[in-house]
């Protein structure tokens, strides 16, 4: 099947649901924030084949081991977030990049520590009959991953978006656009200025498990092409997510919708959440 028919076909099983604001295994942002003094720890691990790196030329199977964060509810109203974890790549091909003389791996693999992304969220509006909840997210990525392992670009990006989500009967869905701001790899004083994006559909099949479905990706407005790693990307993503209690399981498969993004890939994870004692 196409992507375009693969999409359409996953956004239609995930016309029926609910959902709550845990974005693992999808992209999109729920507009929800956790409650005050919640905790929530996502551990994760996933698979990407033929993943593309622009900015040093390689290209390969990549492995996130694991993949973490961390979310705390502040207020009735935020919460903060930060993501990390670990990249190994098995390197398929190399050709030469804009900094692949930089790269000082050798052989058939490499790995670095992945970027660290800082996230607040604030929500705007919360849901009701009358209309959908509101919620904007300001997050920064970090440059941990060097150019010298060949998976990481040096540079800070800032990112802001608005969400939106609203429950209708069995089917939750979100919707979120964007800003972000990317430097240039290859020259400090220059930027990429993206547009952001993403919708998800998340249907409760039974009453623990349930189907979900996202589109989302960035595209660059930059009118004579953009500036090496900060292309526009696009990705399918679609999985069933099961929750017990405090706990949540979720599995995936990923399909990558332009050269920038992997071509497949799969991804499974684990979520606690919990509500901190109140103070005697």
């Amino acid at each position: 099947m196409s992507a375009r028919t693969v999409a359409c076909v996953l956004l239609f099983v995930a016309a029926a649901a609910m959902a709550g604001a845990q974005p693992r295994p999808i992209e999109t942002e729920d507009a929800a924030t956790v409650p005050a003094g919640t905790v929530r720890v996502t551990a994760g691990v996933s698979r990407l084949a033929r993943q593309p790196y622009p900015v040093s030329g390689l290209t390969g199977t990549l492995w996130r081991v694991p993949e973490a964060g961390v979310t705390v509810g502040l207020g009735p109203v935020a919460e903060f977030q930060v993501y990390g974890g670990w990249d190994a790549l098995r390197i398929d091909a190399r050709r030469t990049a804009p900094l692949s003389e930089l790269v000082t791996a050798v052989g058939e693999s490499t790995s670095d520590v992945a970027d660290v992304v800082l996230a607040t969220k604030i929500a705007l509006r919360r849901e009701s009959s009358g209309g959908p909840a509101v919620a904007v997210r300001v997050a920064t990525k970090l440059p941990n991953a060097g150019n010298e392992s060949g998976l990481g670009t040096d540079t800070t990006d800032v990112y802001g978006s608005l969400h939106l989500s609203q429950q209708l009967e069995r089917l939750r869905v979100t919707g979120a656009l964007g800003l972000g701001i990317l430097g240039d790899p290859t020259d400090g004083q220059r930027q990429n200025d993206v547009t952001t994006y993403g919708v998800s559909a998340i249907v409760q099949a039974v009453r623990s498990l349930s189907v979900v479905a996202d589109l989302s990706g960035r595209t660059s407005t930059r009118a004579h092409g953009a500036f090496p790693g900060t292309e526009s990307r696009r990705r399918l993503t679609g999985g069933l997510r099961v929750v017990r209690g405090a706990w949540q399981l979720d599995l995936a498969a990923i399909h990558g919708l332009t050269t920038t993004e992997p071509l497949t890939g799969v991804t499974a994870g684990i979520t606690w959440q919990r509500q901190a004692s109140p103070r005697p």
